[in-house]
């Protein structure tokens, strides 16, 4: 075991609560995703896979921060800047991806119940538009005949 100084120490709490916020935000994003989809089951099943990605990252961590070596320090580190995430922005994180999920989710009952009649005459709305204000001034065969890009190289 390696002794470490008191800076070092508090290197490894800030980088391992970085850590930490971004296990919070990946959290915030699952907690999103399972209110807006279904029931309290599902909700278990992202908050129980949770704990996978969570091992994985801290494990990772570990080894990134203090060279493979499970200390207090780390976890003490995990656990602040993933309160801190939660306590600070977590809720408006998991608020404004619960709207986005459920605008999306509306766009596509919307689009599924008969929003492809309005998109379906959006080609039709230009075409007459292009028929009344005709063809742009800038493409006229004097236009072409200066541009040599239209000219055939021989």
């Amino acid at each position: 075991m390696v002794e470490w100084t008191g800076q070092q120490q508090l290197l490894f709490l800030l980088q391992s609560s970085g850590v930490g916020v971004l296990l919070g935000l990946l959290f915030e994003m699952l907690t999103a995703v399972g209110r807006t989809t279904g029931g309290r089951w599902r909700q278990f099943l992202l908050d129980a896979l949770f704990g996978i990605p969570a091992a994985l990252v801290t494990f990772f961590g570990a080894l990134a921060i203090m060279d493979g070596e499970l200390h207090p320090l780390l976890f003490v580190g995990v656990a602040v800047g993933f309160l801190t995430e939660h306590m600070s922005v977590g809720r408006w994180v998991c608020r404004g991806l619960c709207m986005l999920l459920r605008w999306n989710s509306q766009l596509w009952r919307w689009l599924l119940d008969g929003g492809e009649r309005i998109l379906l005459k959006i080609p039709a709305f230009f075409r007459r538009l292009r028929d009344k204000i005709g063809k742009p001034s800038f493409v006229t065969k004097k236009s072409r005949k200066k541009c040599n890009f239209f000219q055939k190289n021989t």
